[in-house]
């Protein structure tokens, strides 16, 4: 048995019998890459979009501030039970809550690849708490508060309105000297009496920015967050899906090869390099001295390739099947590309086709063209 094995095991069995005290061994388990599928390509997002929920979830359920609530009731609880139930004219209920986002986000957590219709999914919930926000804001719940009162007769004689939360001093000297009840005090911004400016905890952890009591984003700004994390960064596409560049592949006149060699450096290198190797006669040739395709085509299914900038990952894109369907920046993607293709980047490079021959292109004048159809087949 090795060391570092034993070790585990003689650790496990002072846990198991002795020790709350024992320090717990920190997880070295690293969290799965985010996934995204577009159209026919996957590949994997750079960052880590779920983090915002992961870290707000957390502070939720590890908040300890004071929520004022005379319950067990938790931040988690508070909020799981915040929301309006309506009606539609014909009667069934319709529910916006924040428990319908907390739900949906939950599930994403447990999602193994994210995909367009996700996207549309955190729209929808943006719009969602948007509505919570506008027509439920926890800021804006009105409370009808005890103002003066008798300690004599105990009763109330007059109230004052309060939103976001209840317990004022007023109040909880009245629950104190009249019912003996002692209430937890609260920060003053938990209350306010205009709407709009009190700032308790549910409040918080949904629009927030976290300055107070909860050290965290609200919800909202993570939702906004994570949407633009998923739709504004770059993508490395899997090798196990290159993209099919075919004979008759063509992007802004060009042909698929001539424009990658253009626009894409490394494509360029590789290029320039085969074509150095074939002018010099000591690569990339056939024992009938003809230019050598497959094994830089096989080559190339290996490479990844990088796309520098902007521009060069929309050029991937139009080379893609449906690369709308990508809205992030490609950042490094695979190739299958026919070897015409490469024949095509290679002249295009300033391959001596004196020295070199060809297999795929041929001169118009070196065929005897029979009719217009066949003219138009001639590259």
């Amino acid at each position: 048995m090795q060391l570092p094995q034993l070790l585990r095991q003689i650790y496990s069995i002072i846990v198991q019998f002795g020790g709350k005290n024992v320090v717990k061994e920190k997880s070295t388990e690293k969290k799965s890459p985010t996934k995204f599928m577009g159209g026919n390509y996957s590949g994997t997002l750079e960052g880590d979009p779920v983090s915002f929920y992961r870290d707000w979830k957390k502070a939720v359920e590890n908040f300890s501030g004071e929520l004022g609530m005379t319950s067990s009731e938790s931040l988690l609880d508070a909020l799981m039970g915040h929301g309006t139930v309506g009606r539609n004219n014909k009667g069934p209920k319709v529910m916006t809550s924040v428990a319908n986002v907390i739900k949906e986000l939950d599930a994403f957590m447990d999602s193994a690849m994210l995909d367009n219709s996700d996207i549309t999914v955190y729209e929808s919930l943006i719009q969602e708490l948007k509505t919570v926000e506008k027509q439920d804001n926890p800021r804006n719940i009105p409370f009808r508060v005890v103002e003066e009162f008798s300690i004599r007769t105990e009763k109330v004689r007059s109230k004052k309105q309060y939103y976001g939360h209840y317990l004022t001093p007023q109040y909880r000297k009245y629950r104190k000297e009249v019912k003996d009840q002692a209430l937890p005090e609260i920060p003053t911004h938990y209350y306010n009496t205009s709407k709009n400016k009190a700032k308790p905890p549910m409040w918080q952890a949904l629009f927030g920015t976290g300055n107070l009591e909860f050290k965290n984003i609200g919800l909202l700004t993570v939702l906004e967050k994570t949407l633009d994390a998923i739709k504004n960064t770059s993508i490395e596409l899997d090798k196990s899906k290159p993209i099919a560049i075919t004979d008759k592949k063509r992007v802004g006149g060009k042909s698929a090869g001539v424009a990658l060699y253009d626009e894409v450096p490394k494509f360029k290198q590789f290029i320039d390099n085969m074509v150095k190797q074939a002018n010099a006669g000591t690569g990339y040739i056939t024992r009938g001295k003809k230019l050598s395709t497959q094994t830089p085509q096989t080559q190339l299914k290996n490479i990844k390739i990088e796309a520098e900038d902007v521009r060069d990952s929309q050029l991937v894109k139009r080379l893609m099947e449906k690369g709308e369907l990508i809205p992030q920046q490609i950042k490094s993607f695979y190739i299958n590309i026919s070897r015409r293709q490469i024949e095509n980047a290679c002249i295009h490079a300033k391959l001596d086709t004196k020295k070199v021959g060809l297999s795929y292109f041929k001169k118009a004048e070196e065929v005897e063209i029979k009719n217009w159809e066949q003219l138009l087949k001639v590259a």
